[in-house]
């Protein structure tokens, strides 16, 4: 069921009979002398006779509601774009803000040239940090083994009306989640290594500064979006119309600008 709101208004008839009919020419091409396409341009001011009828219109105190059937596929796509939205405004929000950070961010960390005593350094911090990574692995591993004999494992239904044996489970979460953060920075910095020793022939300069020019125009567009949604969406009474006034002035100057704008925001959201 879909509520809708009603208005009565009078007739064709009694409006014509209330006030004097206008009528006004179209447009016409100077070249070909053809009709020009209708435009909201063409309305006229309005006048004492339209404010006669727009004061006869009222609105219908009941809500009726209509009954839309559809069929099965056009149902599941309806429920479909519904349940979308909520992530849309979740990944869509968070992404705002993550694409242009990261980056810039693969701008301001990128590999630099180092000195052969810097070189040595750094392959000396990753051979240490791999040997912690793998120690601290087979501990882990070892640990997990024990439990597994003694039978103490943390899992099972039961652990689950024990205190101690889920504050033993949520700290062995913590140690692995811990570990995993380690072992993917050790992982990239191992990758940035890589790039600015054995795989440097592979490894393109000019990348980090196309992520910068990336990362600001994808700063601008967030920026814009965020005004919008501010000024167009949230308020009850639109502050402004700011993007769709753009819209619809490239739209005026030059059709395919005004098309590419509308695609370039809607591709980047």
């Amino acid at each position: 069921n879909i509520p809708v709101t009603e208005y009565m208004a009078p007739s064709i008839r009694s409006a014509v009979a209330a006030s004097t009919l206008y009528q006004t020419e179209p447009l016409l091409n100077s070249t070909t002398a053809q009709p020009l396409p209708f435009s909201t341009r063409l309305f006229q001011n309005s006048v004492e006779s339209d404010k006669l009828i727009l004061s006869l219109v009222s609105r219908n105190a009941t809500t009726p509601d209509i009954v839309l059937q559809v069929n099965v596929p056009t149902f599941y796509a309806g429920l479909m774009a519904f349940v979308g939205w909520f992530f849309f405004a979740l990944f869509g929000g968070i992404g705002l803000a993550a694409m242009p950070m990261d980056l810039i961010l693969s701008f301001t960390n990128r590999p630099r040239h180092m000195t052969p005593e810097e070189f040595a350094e750094a392959q000396l911090s990753i051979q240490e940090r791999v040997n912690e990574m793998v120690d601290i692995g087979e501990q882990v591993k070892r640990e997990r083994e024990e439990k597994e004999k003694t039978g103490q494992t943390s899992g099972g239904f039961g652990s689950f009306f024990s205190l101690e044996k889920r504050k033993e489970a949520s700290s062995e979460r913590k140690t692995m989640k811990e570990f995993k953060a380690a072992v993917y920075l050790l992982e990239k910095d191992v990758e940035d290594f890589q790039a600015c020793s054995a795989s440097y022939e592979k490894y393109n300069p000019l990348l980090p500064y196309i992520n910068l020019l990336l990362g600001i125009c994808a700063f601008i567009l967030s920026a814009l979006w965020v005004l919008h949604v501010a000024l167009y969406v949230l308020p009850n009474r639109p502050l402004s119309s700011f993007l769709n006034s753009y819209f619809e002035w490239f739209d005026l100057w030059f059709p395919l600008f005004g098309v590419l704008s509308v695609a370039l925001f809607t591709v980047y959201l």
